[in-house]
């Protein structure tokens, strides 16, 4: 049973109280490219028990960074979802310690500049890494929703919000990019929850109804597979036209030299429709496979 997504109209006011001040990156301020379209914070815990909050951002895309094909195969879209703040609290909700995403996806302590609480951040490179950001100077203010992402990938977020899907999509369309991967609606859209061994990964693939033909999601690419553990989304490109209704068989491969993958359970199958909202998911299954790298198991959907 998956837990459920908790995505919140308005954040409580500890939450906004430490929301981040986000300024444009300066090569894409006053355009339409690399937009942040919505944050999102989450309660966590860290590794000693200590709670604590985690911002996120999804931006509309990623100028630098992962290929817009790798992206599709490795996270399953091309918007870029980065954490850029992560603050622990003492029980009054004072900043006890602060952490940035800087250059390279490492975590650094953030000292300042804040307006209050808020920390005001500016976004450095490319792919939407942040830095510190200057005082007196246009922020972006997003208000946070609150989610649950503890049964479901951080993807659910926009399959909440189809309108990003969309908006993705269109910037695609203006920097040229769909010729990289063609059109996001021709691709089975597909969650599930994965672990990893030590240097294993796992690509998804699926056979339709008219032929022993198999699409795959990292299209023999092993470093478009994926490495991470976890709720994660992938996608594979499908003939144009093609529905729920074709799709009889899916499977996974493990890739790598060391450690076993294993495959829990599929969450989540869907397609786009013609404006780019998310479909009905026609796949869930619970599965427990272990696989040892170069092994693939499958199974069709008309079995029990």
């Amino acid at each position: 049973m998956l837990a459920a997504l908790l995505l919140l109209a308005a954040a409580d006011p500890l939450l906004l109280r430490h929301a981040p001040l986000l300024q444009r990156r300066a090569n894409a301020a006053g355009t339409e490219s690399d937009v942040p379209l919505l944050m999102y914070v989450e309660k966590l815990k860290d590794k000693a028990g200590a709670l604590y909050l985690q911002y996120s951002v999804i931006f509309s895309n990623e100028d630098g960074g992962t290929s817009t094909r790798a992206l599709m195969a490795r996270w399953g879209r091309t918007t870029d979802i980065e954490h850029v703040y992560r603050v622990w609290l003492d029980a009054d909700g004072r900043r006890i310690k602060a952490l940035i995403q800087t250059k390279n996806h490492v975590d650094v302590p953030f000292k300042g500049p804040f307006q209050g609480d808020r920390p005001i951040l500016r976004v450095i490179t490319n792919n939407n890494m942040l830095g510190p950001g200057k005082r007196g100077q246009p922020v972006t203010d997003l208000e946070p929703h609150l989610v649950d992402l503890s049964g479901a990938s951080r993807e659910q977020v926009m399959d909440e919000r189809p309108e990003m899907y969309r908006q993705a999509a269109e910037e695609l369309a203006r920097e040229d990019k769909l010729k990289l991967m063609g059109d996001p609606r021709h691709y089975l859209y597909l969650e599930a929850e994965i672990a990893n061994g030590k240097s294993s990964r796992i690509a998804a693939r699926v056979r339709l109804r008219d032929g022993p033909k198999w699409y795959s999601s990292h299209v023999g690419r092993a470093a478009w597979a994926i490495e991470r553990s976890g709720f994660v989304r992938t996608t594979i490109a499908l003939p144009a036209g093609t529905t729920a209704a074709d799709v009889v068989e899916v499977g996974f491969d493990c890739l790598g030299d060391d450690g076993e993958c294993e495959i829990r359970q599929v969450t989540k199958g869907f397609f786009l429709d013609a404006g780019y909202r998310p479909g009905a998911s026609f796949l869930h299954r619970r599965l427990d496979w272990r696989l040892t790298p170069g092994e693939m198991m499958t199974w069709t959907l008309t079995s029990k």
